[in-house]
């Protein structure tokens, strides 16, 4: 850990019975933060990254949060940063060579083996990449100086004002259906739809598919936190990322909510240790 090492603040339950007030109190006087702040943390709702801390005093602050009665952790960047990269897996099953693991076959044609009741975490998630374009069919220059202001929006009343036109806007979006096992060791290990199926299993919808699969390791796994959560997750700005570009008169925004669920992933295992 550096000293420029940052910690996600993070509250994981409050007290019962505890009003909103105090809780906002408690993070006022445990974290730092301005009662404004502290109030829009509570009511994000729980669990939930409050803020950015230093990681050197992380500890410190979690450890004032207990003796209010807070379940808090603080994961560090550098350690979220450190965690193995999620492997694909191609399928998961019990081996007959060893019926009491799980065997997850890789894409290099290998097999990992992870004992069921080691398994921290199984995720179920939908992660989304969106992509609008808008085309004013007009001047670029000016299009672009919209975009800086005033975002999509901008580009919109630019191409109303200019005199251009209604601007043509398309948006494509696309829903990424996936599951991610969680080993204790820090393995994790991610299904999507594209893994080998049946005839029958190729006619069910992604989603459905992978809800099954789901269910299925929730089963086999009998420690394991059980999370659909992360559409209801806000990530922390500094993993937020929208990229724009403008080519002639086209102006392309894309939403990437990836690095939301890497994120999203290496926090879920951070903070199930505390």
């Amino acid at each position: 850990m550096s000293n420029a090492d940052r910690a996600y603040l993070t509250v994981l339950g409050w007290p019962a019975g505890s009003s909103e007030d105090d809780r906002i109190e408690m993070l006022v006087r445990a974290a730092g933060l301005d009662p404004y702040n502290a109030r829009l943390a509570v009511r994000r709702g729980s669990p939930q990254v409050v803020c950015l801390v230093d990681a050197l005093i992380a500890r410190d602050i979690v450890g004032a949060l207990g003796t209010m009665g807070v379940r808090a952790a603080a994961p560090v960047r550098s350690a979220m940063e450190a965690l193995p990269e999620a492997v694909r897996g191609m399928r998961v099953g019990r081996p007959k060579s060893s019926p009491g693991m799980l065997g997850v076959k890789l894409k290099d044609g290998s097999t990992a083996l992870v004992d069921p009741d080691a398994v921290s975490a199984v995720l179920r998630a939908t992660v989304a990449t969106t992509r609008t374009s808008i085309d004013s069919g007009g001047d670029s220059s000016g299009m672009m100086s919209a975009m800086m202001v005033g975002g999509m929006a901008g580009a919109a009343v630019h191409s109303a004002l200019s005199g251009d036109g209604p601007a043509r806007k398309s948006v494509e979006s696309r829903a990424h259906h996936i599951v991610e096992l969680q080993a204790g060791d820090g393995r994790r290990f991610r299904f999507d739809p594209r893994l080998p199926a049946t005839r029958a299993d190729r006619l069910t919808p992604a989603g459905e598919r992978m809800d099954r699969l789901a269910v299925s390791l929730a089963e086999a796994c009998p420690n394991a936190l059980v999370d659909h959560s992360f559409r209801a997750f806000r990530c922390p700005p500094d993993v937020l990322r929208t990229a724009s570009s403008v080519t002639g008169t086209k102006t392309v925004t894309t939403k990437d909510e990836w690095p939301l669920f890497e994120f999203f992933s290496a926090w879920i295992w951070l903070v199930g240790r505390g």
